[in-house]
């Protein structure tokens, strides 16, 4: 019996000895928590991190070195609850269901406290990127990207010679040119008979037709223009080319009818004469034709967003004038000293 008992105390596994436990310990924990550090650092972000200051990168190197202790502080908080398993360390392959319980709560720490990191090392990004841009505003030169000056000299005499004007803009202007002659004519031809016809001929209707007509000749010449007035200038309907060509349409269209009235009134008042002919009627016919035509133009070319292209030419061709002022200014003022 003695030597049985003495058998069974051989027997007995080493880790139900207290004395073991600093050892086993050793041993087991490596198995659980593994060796090393676990890296948190986003890889897309090396390059990036690596360009900074020394100052961001000592406290970059602090948030992840905070980050890491607690995660691994948490992990291994958890994983106390494991200690005493039967794994040997003969098989360093085989998992036991204490070391997976403790991987998955290393990970959920993990995923916890990685939104907080991503967070502050976008922070930090969208940082580092203004003040590279307040940078380059700073050292930003125009000179060396734009010319000094668009002005072009004469060869011989070192005069310099005006600017000319784009085939584009010319096309501008000479639709501008006739909407201005345009109007003009209608303006005329609503005056005329207001001067030439007795009053008592008109009806008052028509003549307050013809008056305010008139007035939207007169308001489109200013339009066409392009005087610097507030009201004009700022009126979104008047400047903007779609709108424009609705508006000269339905003037068109209405003068249209006006000299048909006209034309019939006066066919029937001269009915006796064979060849009599309407002047008044046929003048405001062919004005209002014209403006009918020129606002289906300005239509077309609203469609296209035609008007940004032209005050940008606009624009242009004002600015080199200036720098042309500047430059023969200065070219009289050498020569006048030479003289």
């Amino acid at each position: 019996m003695a030597g049985g008992s003495q058998d069974d105390t051989e027997e007995q596994p080493s880790w139900l000895d207290t004395q073991n436990d600093e050892h086993h310990r050793q041993e087991v924990e490596p198995l659980l928590l593994g060796t090393g550090v676990m890296n948190l650092k986003d890889p897309d972000e090396d390059a990036e991190h690596n360009q900074q200051p020394d100052e961001e990168a000592d406290e970059e190197a602090e948030d992840e070195t905070d980050l890491e202790t607690a995660v691994l502080s948490a992990a291994s908080g958890n994983s106390k609850k494991t200690y005493g398993s039967t794994t040997s360390a003969s098989s360093p392959k085989s998992k036991s269901p204490s070391s997976t319980a403790a991987a998955k709560k290393l990970s959920k720490a993990k995923n916890k406290l990685w939104p907080f990191y991503s967070s502050d090392s976008k922070k930090k990004k969208k940082a580092n990127s203004n003040r590279r841009m307040q940078e380059t505003e700073e050292d930003y030169d125009p000179d060396d990207q734009w010319p000094e000056s668009r002005v072009s000299y004469n060869t011989k005499t070192g005069r310099p010679e005006r600017p000319s004007r784009p085939c584009c803009l010319n096309i501008f202007f000479f639709v501008e040119a006739c909407g201005i002659l345009t109007c003009l004519c209608l303006l005329v031809s609503q005056t005329l008979p207001l001067v030439m016809v007795p009053l008592k001929e008109i009806e008052p209707v028509d003549m307050v037709l013809k008056v305010y007509i008139s007035l939207f000749s007169l308001l489109f010449m200013i339009v066409e223009y392009d005087l610097n007035i507030p009201f004009v200038r700022q009126s979104v309907f008047l400047q903007t080319y779609a709108s424009r060509g609705f508006l000269y349409s339905f003037l068109g269209l209405t003068c249209l009818e006006e000299a048909y009235s006209e034309r019939v009134n006066d066919m029937l008042a001269h009915s006796n004469e064979k060849f009599h002919v309407a002047w008044f009627a046929l003048f405001l016919q062919v004005s209002a034709w014209s403006l009918c035509a020129l606002g289906v133009v300005y239509f077309i070319m609203g469609l296209f967003c035609m008007k940004r292209v032209r005050d940008k030419l606009v624009k242009d061709y004002r600015e080199r004038w200036k720098e042309y002022r500047e430059a023969l200014k200065e070219w009289k003022k050498e020569h006048a000293d030479e003289g």
